[in-house]
């Protein structure tokens, strides 16, 4: 029994037979283990597993792409190096950037943006061109809305306005009884509001606006653009640009009107919370003033209707004031190409690749041909004039994070910076490569791939550099633009990873057109 059981065991962990010289097989204890068998399947499913996610990496993670990617990268890193250095050596003055930023601004932008929507508009028709302003709005909105999920989360979900009314409708109305009590009137009655009345602005207002204004505004100009010469051969990329301006159609109204009210007139009302009209830290803010003297009128004074005149006059006061608002040069300059572009002769002034002034203007009277020629060479100037917006934007942009990161040295809010990533390199991405599948899978995508190539590589983006614009602007900017330029220089350090990633993913399910071609 007990070499039975010897004999049993033997088997049981036997090795597996080998051959013998001759070519037969020497038979072992056991030719086939049990242990031997589960040891070789535990090994090899982690094996498989691991060789089946490399393979699907690999399918994903286009290597050309993710080198386009790097070289653009590449690129505005030479840039912030290069101009670091000649800043900090004094071989450029301290207010090249800010002359740079001008001149482009008010010169080689707009002639950029009118030469390349001009040319566009007039190459491609205005049925697949209409859906570009459209997706623009639709990631401005898509940022915004997960701007304001992300700041109820890490902020809490109680409003500006609920926490200012909690505390001065109760103290506007005592200081009212206690007013008609003793025969006052309401501005008086405000003299009597209790000090605890006095609440100032929480301390993480501005860190709300500004993880809005970031998560709903990208870099719309200088960083596509050299992504998408990095990604697309030369002509193509020319086209690209032409889609980038009509790109900003519907992103810089929405700018120059949401971004505004974030950043400037949510600074002036926080100002005037926190000082008042004229009164000392510590007394009653001009809000629950305000409240007491709504509070007093009237209940005809408040539900009187005002007149159709009175209507019309604030509704073109009001629509004056936003025009004057949104009408920079760039947008002036947006409008007069789409307006170039529509009209017949567009063709002869901003002719196709491949075809020259002279082939188009073959077929006029004479007296036209020169004309037309003399608008060609304009045209001509205009598109030289904006070649360096390029050139000029990439080292703005280079001399800003320089100088950034030289003066505002430590780590930013890590709660705006965090929102604004979020939504700048997950759900804004994410919800266009889902917007343009749909549109893809129904038919109605536009016949030139590249457009849906130019509204993907805007949807990862970062933050756009006008936020700090806007931020000087407003009364806070000694504490406003330091945090707007402290959030944009960690959030284009980590920009690199994300957006190789995304256009890797976008490459994968064939959505870059004119990728390699």
């Amino acid at each position: 029994a007990r070499r039975e059981a010897r004999r049993a065991r033997w088997v049981a962990y036997a090795p597996a037979p080998t051959p013998a010289p001759g070519g037969e097989t020497k038979r072992g204890w056991n030719a086939a283990p049990r242990h031997h068998a589960r040891r070789a399947a535990a090994c090899a499913a982690p094996a498989a597993a691991t060789a089946t996610a490399s393979a699907a990496l690999t399918g994903v993670l286009d290597p050309a792409i993710l080198g386009a990617c790097a070289a653009a990268s590449a690129k505005m890193l030479i840039v912030c190096a290069v101009v670091s250095k000649l800043s900090s050596s004094g071989r450029l003055p301290p207010e090249t950037p800010r002359v740079l930023s001008k001149v482009a601004f008010q010169l080689c932008i707009p002639a950029f943006l009118c030469a390349k929507v001009a040319g566009t508009m007039a190459a491609q028709p205005l049925a697949d061109l209409a859906a570009i302003p459209l997706l623009a709005a639709l990631q401005v909105l898509v940022g915004l809305a997960a701007g304001w999920m992300g700041t109820r989360l890490c902020y809490g979900p109680a409003s500006e306005f609920e926490a200012e009314q909690s505390v001065a409708a109760p103290s506007a109305a005592a200081a009212l009884t206690v007013g008609a009590a003793v025969g006052v009137g309401p501005s008086a009655a405000a003299a009597f509001l209790p000090p605890a009345a006095y609440r100032p602005p929480p301390p993480d207002r501005l860190g709300r606006r500004l993880a809005l204004a970031a998560a709903g505004f990208g870099n719309t100009l200088t960083l596509p653009l050299l992504f998408l010469y990095a990604l697309l051969p030369g002509a193509a990329a020319d086209a690209a640009a032409g889609y980038v301006a009509l790109f900003l159609i519907g992103w810089s109204p929405a700018l120059w009107s949401i971004g505004y009210a974030l950043l400037v007139v949510s600074d002036e009302r926080a100002q005037d919370d926190t000082q008042g009209d004229g009164d000392a830290p510590g007394t009653a803010p001009a809000a629950t003033a305000a409240a007491v003297r709504r509070l007093a009128l009237p209940p005809s004074a408040a539900s009187e209707p005002q007149s159709a005149q009175s209507l019309w006059s604030r509704a073109g006061r009001a629509a004056a004031k936003l025009w004057k608002r949104v009408a920079n040069p760039p947008l002036i300059a947006i409008l007069v190409g789409v307006t170039i572009g529509v009209t017949p002769f567009a063709g002869a002034l901003f002719p196709p690749e491949g075809v020259g002034a002279t082939d188009v203007l073959d077929f006029v009277p004479p007296q036209v041909r020169l004309m037309g020629l003399a608008m060609r060479t304009a045209a001509s100037a205009l598109a030289t004039l904006g070649s360096a917006t390029l050139a000029i934007q990439a080292i703005v942009l280079g001399a800003s994070l320089s100088s950034a990161a030289a003066r505002l040295g430590g780590p930013p809010d890590w709660r705006p910076l965090i929102i604004a990533s979020l939504s700048r390199f997950v759900v804004v991405p994410a919800t266009t490569l889902a917007a343009c599948v749909a549109l893809t899978s129904a038919g109605l995508a536009p016949s030139d791939p590249r457009i849906l190539t130019v509204v993907l590589v805007q949807s990862c983006m970062p933050a756009a550099q006008n936020l700090v614009l806007l931020a000087n602007v407003g009364p806070d900017a000694s504490r406003a633009a330091p945090a707007v330029s402290r959030l944009l220089l960690w959030q284009y350090a980590i920009a690199a990873v994300p957006v190789a990633l995304w256009m890797s993913v976008f490459g994968a399910a064939g959505l870059l057109g004119g990728v390699g071609g």
